[in-house]
């Protein structure tokens, strides 16, 4: 949000809060409410856009979620501050938030860990599939049908549909099973796929097995969908070459 905006919203919270809204913030018990009217619907989305351009990657705890209400209601009830307003916020924000950072970090490396050797079983039962060829990067390509078109190049823009899954066949994401095939450059996507779809001709099908370190390696993806260190198994069809 730029400064500007920030600043006029800032004004009209302070305007509305002032002029009938209520100098107070609905209290934590009723802090659920779907706003009805405009000016409620005005204020929701101020203070969400406000929320949006302060939220970091580290969730607050329930008590500095209450303090960050605490706070927005004594201003806006013209209180004194219940903290020396010299205290450095900023500072002590950015060491959490670095803190936060550093143990999400150890909690995907020991995931990852773990999961490793399953996805390592996952991958040689791949490579032992009739058909199925592994390449020097530990790719596990397996052709369904060949198609009859060109090969794409690692600088062409590709339409296909593709079903993901872990290696216990949760489905993790699928363009299948939106009915919507995706469009993507393949010198845009991980690691596993750029190897791979190069292989395959426009009409064929083919199934392909990325190591973790061929795929998102220690890192979560997909909205938490696909957990950190995890090898993934696509069905791809190659529609069209764009």
């Amino acid at each position: 949000m730029n400064t500007t905006l920030t600043h006029l919203s800032m004004a009209m919270l302070l305007l509305l809060a002032l002029s009938g809204c209520g100098p107070e913030l609905a209290s934590d018990a009723a802090a659920d409410h779907a706003p009805e009217t405009d000016p409620e619907k005005a204020l929701y989305v101020i203070a969400f856009n406000i929320g949006t351009s302060m939220r970091t990657d580290v969730k607050p705890t329930d008590a500095e979620g209450s303090a960050f209400r605490q706070g927005l209601r004594d201003a806006l009830a013209g209180s004194e501050s219940r903290v020396d307003r010299t205290f450095p916020a900023q500072k002590v924000l950015e060491a959490r938030t670095a803190a936060g950072r550093q143990e999400r970090a150890a909690e995907l490396a020991k995931s990852a860990s773990l999961e490793a050797p399953l996805a390592a079983a996952h991958v040689e039962r791949a490579a032992g599939e009739a058909g199925a060829v592994r390449s020097e990067s530990g790719v596990i390509y397996r052709e369904v049908s060949e198609g009859d078109g060109e090969h794409p190049s690692a600088s062409s823009m590709v339409r296909v549909h593709y079903h993901g899954t872990l290696r216990d066949g949760t489905v993790f994401d699928s363009s299948v099973d939106r009915g919507t095939p995706a469009e993507f450059p393949v010198g845009g996507v991980i690691a596993c796929w750029q190897e791979a779809i190069p292989k395959m001709r426009v009409g064929g099908k083919a199934v392909i097995t990325c190591p973790p370190d061929q795929a998102y390696g220690n890192r979560a993806a997909g909205a938490g969908k696909i957990p950190a260190g995890s090898a993934l198994t696509f069905e791809v069809e190659l529609i069209e070459i764009l």
